[in-house]
């Protein structure tokens, strides 16, 4: 689902480019893993301006379930780049970029409605980089936010569903690393690459073990 969200955003922004509804054409429309990342790039490594950059910077589970329905607040960062903050001749400012995207996208639901609610603005603020080149760079950086609904599996509603052992993880978890917050129960290194899931089927003598590849 997060993942439509972070393409229904380009679909609607290449469109507004491509299609003159801006009244200008963003050289980069593109999806970044971290604000400050994109930053740190920003500033190492010229790019295709104006353009901008989003990110889905958190997602936060709201108060309150039902059935095994979670409601989830998630955060989009927009950052919106020129070589100025205000227009020069035919090309816009950061300014203007942060200003007419959150125009476009406000209360909009990106092809998505049922599954997001509409955005909601929060924020909109500059920021400052500093290019290692020299060049010229104004950033502004949009916040919005949406909700959606998370449903579990209907598998993890029924009775039936074996529960997870709470199994130690073994020496060799070098390249598995990175999935050590997700897997802090339940999980054995069965090789460098190699990370097992074991599930209790209530007989001892029959384990049911689920294989991922990392």
């Amino acid at each position: 689902m997060i993942h439509s969200l972070d393409q229904a955003f380009k679909t609607r922004l290449n469109s507004a480019s491509s299609g003159g509804l801006l009244g200008y054409t963003l050289g980069t429309i593109a999806s970044v893993p971290t604000v400050r990342g994109q930053l740190a790039a920003l500033a190492q490594t010229p790019p295709s301006l104006p353009g901008c950059w989003l990110c889905i910077s958190d997602i936060i589970a709201q108060e309150g379930s039902h059935n095994g329905k979670w409601p989830l607040r998630v955060t989009l960062s927009i950052l919106c780049a020129a070589p100025t903050l205000d227009d020069q001749a035919d090309q816009p400012g950061s300014l203007t970029i942060a200003q007419d995207l959150l125009a476009l996208l406000t209360d909009q639901s990106l092809g998505l409605a049922g599954v997001f609610t509409p955005l909601t603005p929060v924020s909109l603020s500059p920021v400052t980089v500093t290019p290692a080149n020299g060049s010229a760079l104004s950033v502004w950086l949009l916040t919005l936010t949406t909700r959606l609904i998370l449903s579990a599996h209907p598998d993890a509603l029924s009775p039936d569903l074996p529960a997870l052992s709470a199994l130690p993880a073994t020496t060799g978890a070098t390249s598995a690393a990175r999935l050590e917050a997700a897997l802090t129960q339940g999980a054995i290194i069965t090789g460098p690459n190699t990370v097992s899931l074991q599930w209790d089927t209530g007989t001892t003598s029959v384990p049911y073990t689920d294989t991922l590849t990392v």
